[in-house]
């Protein structure tokens, strides 16, 4: 039993280590990069779509408190993608603007 505990334990730490990667690399992103340089950079997104020839990345990131807590629920960050290239990035502001 303790075992499976200290496995779920490891498991769990992993993931918000993960998590919390992932969202310090945000700062990576820049207008240009390719769709690889964009996953190397910060990994798969959560969800993929397109809209009027532009593919839409989106990424569910959690704040941290601590490298070992989490808040509530993700914010989504979106990176919007034309003809392959990064045209535009951010959070839910700047959907909207781009939807205008």
């Amino acid at each position: 039993m303790r075992l499976l505990l200290l496995a779920g334990i490891l498991l769990l730490a992993g993931c918000v280590n993960q998590l919390a990667q992932m969202s310090s690399n945000l700062s990576n992103v820049e207008i240009g990069m390719t769709e690889a340089q964009v996953v190397t950079a910060i990994g798969k997104p959560t969800a993929v779509s397109a809209k009027d020839g532009v593919k839409i990345y989106n990424y569910k990131l959690y704040t941290t408190t601590s490298a070992a807590v989490m808040d509530g629920t993700p914010e989504n960050f979106y990176i919007f993608f034309k003809e392959g290239a990064v045209i535009a990035y951010g959070g839910v502001e700047e959907l909207r603007a781009l939807s205008k």
